[in-house]
């Protein structure tokens, strides 16, 4: 299955796999009170978002869940 490929629509939602299209949104949204739960911490630059979001198109290549 190519999960780069894989969106799920419903009358509410629409989940789309990640892109870099995106990371401007990612950047701005992924705040400390966000991060406060999860073991990463809050980009200081867009440079550490365009890091996971490559990270983590690779592993959707592999077929890797993330």
């Amino acid at each position: 299955m190519n999960l780069l490929s894989l969106e799920i629509s419903t009358d509410r939602l629409r989940l789309k796999p990640i892109s870099m299209a995106y990371k401007e949104e990612i950047f701005s949204e992924f705040t400390e009170e966000i991060t406060t739960y999860v073991c990463s911490r809050s980009p200081q630059e867009i440079s550490e978002i365009e890091t996971f979001i490559g990270r983590a198109i690779v592993d959707l290549e592999k077929g890797v869940a993330i």
